[in-house]
């Protein structure tokens, strides 16, 4: 697997950091700053590019992705423990470049992970567009709603036995004061029977 490039470059800005410090005249701060290159040159070299490639694993991807954010987090908290208001201007600026470069490493990785949920195996799917078949299980299992008016924007589906719906859906009270919120609608559909509205979940307002 490719290195990702943020933190490749974010290497070889911590090597140039480190070079300035061949002279004499670096403090305490700046040694700190090259001890933790030369303690995680193997740990930075080592991490990899995220890719959804990934999603193909047995596990969805999940133990990569969860290996690779604890290499991160490992090296933000280092990085994070170091004084870096001592250390000479230019490794400041190293500093904060690595620093920015290891947390969009991380943040790729989250994006990563979100995709790694949808896919696990008896996890639910991606949301989709609600299809008329969809829409007709929806209608079937709120029949006897009458809390509110539901209106189902998206859809992910869960196999078991039968399928689970996860409808992303808005909220309308009946009461005339009341204002719409976001709701996911939970609806078991048997192999045979019915569909059954199982839960509502309020997600935002």
């Amino acid at each position: 697997m490719k290195k990702i490039s943020t933190v490749i470059l974010a290497f070889v800005m911590l090597v140039s950091a480190i070079i300035t410090l061949t002279g004499c005249g670096a403090n305490a701060a700046d040694q700190a700053f090259a001890k933790f290159q030369e303690d995680n040159d193997a740990l930075i070299q080592s991490m990899l590019e995220p890719s959804e490639d990934w999603l193909n694993e047995p596990d969805g991807g999940e133990s990569i992705v969860l290996e690779e954010i604890g290499k991160v987090d490992k090296l933000l908290a280092g990085l994070d423990k170091l004084d870096k208001n001592a250390m000479s201007k230019k490794n400041q600026e190293a500093h904060a470049n690595i620093y920015d470069s290891f947390a969009t490493h991380k943040a790729a990785l989250e994006a990563i992970r979100e995709e790694t949920r949808e896919v696990k195996p008896g996890g639910y799917s991606k949301d989709r567009e609600v299809a008329p078949d969809d829409l007709a299980i929806f209608e079937a299992a709120m029949a006897d709603s009458q809390d509110a008016e539901y209106e189902p924007t998206l859809v992910a589906t869960q196999v078991v036995a039968g399928t689970n719906y996860r409808f992303t859906a808005t909220a309308t009270p009946k009461s005339a004061d009341a204002k719409p919120y976001s709701v996911y609608v939970y609806i078991y559909q048997p192999l045979d029977g019915e569909p059954e509205l199982t839960e509502i979940e309020t997600v935002g307002y």
